[in-house]
């Protein structure tokens, strides 16, 4: 072989060993990558290592939430981790304290390897003993099944929350993962999940049991019902069953535009074998709702219930996922900063909830307006000097006041409904404003808490709807509840609660009512 030719060879074999190493370092994960292994938990404590390629300073925080989103306590799940150690490249142990529930103080993180933990579940059991509210936010680790609520073992360092996470779970082969966490590949023995961000990831929990799942299928949507019940019955299909006309009617009641292409309904039931009572704890996610519920094994029972939660929860993908201020999107999982719009988040929501079935016709007008008594009532069991948007930015500190969101929110936008319904003639309600702010933001477009308002009237036109939220959402004004319902017909009995129907209404009330409920 001449010189030129081995030259030549000699060129192509560095260019492709240069390829090769370009593959490779291309291949290489810059971020959080976790393994953890729930065949292997003893004493109900989950091993959890991690591995972190990026830029670290040389003295750094590594975290776990003190607060998660739609939750309005501070719970901090830090408390559910012990012995963590941080490792160097060269296998040599870095200083570490912890300064608080959360947080930990690691020294030389320039040269950072792995950091290993253990953490605990939150519960051993879903049932009445110990009860207290938010156990949907936490995990539990069992034989049978384990719930995965990423914010109670995974961590994250302080300012490096916007990097993206890998996740590897080894698992018992008889089980199946449900959640709306992206999945990159799924094994018998292990899963691995991708999420974009910390936010992405503990918005995303993920049950572990024997397959139960069903699916429903809408325009633009495919919803997932994974179930686990400790009677052993296979529950998914039954309640995907029930459940499927209600968010069918749900997406034709929003025009059929869902901010999201995939959402999943995970369920995890305890048999109450000792009596009929029963109770649940929720929490809603952008993409998904986890529901723990201790009852008989009824199918009626789970039934009713899940149909309730199904309806508010779903509705959550179009506030805060569609739609959402700054301090929402980017949520401070330490020290947050509350929105001061619970009354479209959640309010809005559950107006929505009531609203719906009636406009749909899944409900009488009768049913409808026994809904709304039982809002009125509640909403009195709550002070009536709070301002709304005070609340709202305050509500840790207002704990107490905090399920009036759910009655007197509803109730606000249940008026604001009739006032936009009126001065359009009855052309343009709320569903048409939460659509128009959806269009002019979107999920991936927050805007400034400060400026909605502004934008309300600007899309809407009205005076009138400015001087209603100074007066009812901002403002402590009482409610004017009786003088709307009077607009399309109804009578309001103020010491009673009571609403009947106007038996002579004017074309005009009659007119309107058919805008606002279709019938």
């Amino acid at each position: 072989m001449d010189r030129s030719r081995i030259l030549n060879a000699a060129l192509a074999y560095c260019a492709l060993l240069f390829w090769l190493c370009s593959c490779s370092q291309a291949r290489v994960f810059r971020g959080y990558h976790y393994k953890i292994n729930i065949e292997n938990i003893i004493d109900d404590e989950l091993h959890v290592e991690l591995t972190f390629k990026g830029k670290l300073p040389d003295t750094s925080y590594f975290c776990l939430p003190r607060i998660v989103p739609g939750v309005y306590d501070a719970l901090d799940y830090g408390k559910f981790v012990k012995n963590l150690s941080a490792i160097d490249k060269k296998g040599h142990h870095l200083k570490v304290a912890r300064i608080d529930k959360n947080c930990w103080k690691i020294i030389g993180t320039k040269n950072l390897a792995t950091i290993q933990y253990t953490t605990n579940d939150g519960w051993d059991a879903f049932d009445f003993k110990g009860i207290r509210p938010y156990r949907s936010s936490e995990s539990h680790f069992d034989s049978s099944a384990v719930i995965i609520n990423p914010n109670s073992i995974f961590g994250y360092f302080a300012k490096q929350e916007n990097l993206p996470f890998k996740i590897n779970v080894k698992k018992p082969g008889h089980l199946y993962g449900a959640t709306s966490l992206t999945k990159n590949r799924s094994l018998k023995n292990e899963d691995e999940y991708f999420a974009e961000s910390y936010r992405a990831l503990a918005d995303n929990p993920i049950l572990y049991a024997p397959a139960d799942t069903a699916t429903i299928r809408l325009p633009g949507i495919l919803i997932t019902v994974a179930c686990y019940s400790n009677s052993k019955q296979k529950i998914a299909q039954k309640l995907a069953e029930h459940i499927a006309p209600l968010v069918q009617n749900q997406a034709e009641y929003l025009g059929g535009k869902v901010a999201t292409d995939k959402y999943s309904f995970i369920f995890y039931h305890n048999t109450n074998l000792e009596d009929s009572k029963y109770f649940a704890d929720g929490l809603e996610h952008n993409r998904s709702t986890l529901l723990l519920m201790y009852a008989p094994m009824d199918i009626a029972i789970l039934k009713d219930n899940i149909y309730n939660l199904a309806s508010h929860e779903f509705f959550h993908t179009q506030m805060p996922l569609g739609l959402h201020s700054y301090e929402t999107a980017n949520f401070d999982f330490s020290n947050p900063k509350f929105s001061k719009h619970l009354w479209l988040y959640e309010g809005m929501t559950e107006y929505f909830t009531m609203h719906m079935p009636v406009k749909q016709k899944m409900q009488t007008v009768e049913q409808f307006i026994h809904v709304m008594e039982k809002k009125i009532a509640s909403m009195k069991k709550f002070k009536d000097n709070v301002s709304f948007t005070e609340l709202s930015k305050n509500v840790m500190q207002m704990p107490d006041e905090y399920m009036n969101v759910y009655a007197k929110g509803a109730l606000i936008n249940l008026c604001l409904d009739i006032e936009l319904m009126a001065l359009s003639g009855g052309n343009y309600g709320v569903q048409h404003l939460v659509s128009d702010l959806m269009n002019k933001y979107g999920k991936d477009k927050p805007f400034n808490d400060d400026d909605l308002f502004g934008d309300i009237y600007t899309i809407t036109g009205y005076r009138e709807i400015k001087s209603f939220i100074e007066k009812y959402i901002e403002g402590t004004d009482e409610l004017p509840i009786k003088q709307q319902l009077q607009k399309v017909g109804l009578h309001l009995n103020a010491d009673s609660g009571k609403i009947s129907a106007i038996s002579n209404m004017s074309e005009a009330q009659t007119a309107l009512r058919k805008h606002w409920i279709g019938q």
